[in-house]
């Protein structure tokens, strides 16, 4: 079993924004939904995709290894970054999305918030290293 905590990014770096008029905090609420809902087709109905905190993810690999969960996400962020996300209601363009995410093994601990914490280290590893890719945890 593996875990992956992802970090989202945009072309327009939405999450990043102080300030947000309505409509931009609706369409960002609607990225994240469109978001969710592609890593949990990539990621199939057997792995569970949950929303952590404002701007990640956290998804749960069943009978996965890390190195698999990792190829899983990696499909999910190519999947994304193909897509030019558009505002229906008035074809305002705000790019595509990219993410950082880091994968951590359940087999080397029991412990969730271990499991987490290494995660989240080997995404912050991503993040330092550009950006846009994941990292398995040591």
């Amino acid at each position: 079993m593996a875990i992956s905590r992802l970090k989202k990014s945009a072309a327009l770096p939405l999450d990043r924004t102080i300030t947000l008029d309505m409509q931009a905090i609706i369409m960002t609420g609607r990225v994240y939904k469109f978001v969710g809902h592609i890593l949990q087709k990539v990621c199939g109905p057997s792995n569970r995709v949950a929303r952590h905190g404002g701007e990640e993810f956290v998804i749960l690999f069943e009978g996965k290894s890390a190195e698999q969960a990792f190829e899983i996400i990696d499909a999910a962020r190519r999947n994304l970054m193909g897509r030019n996300i558009i505002d229906k209601s008035n074809g305002t363009t705000f790019g595509n999305i990219s993410f950082s995410a880091g994968v951590s093994d359940l087999r080397k601990s029991l412990d969730v918030s271990e499991l987490l914490r290494d995660a989240d280290a080997a995404l912050y590893i991503a993040k330092s290293a550009g950006r846009n890719c994941i990292r398995l945890a040591a």
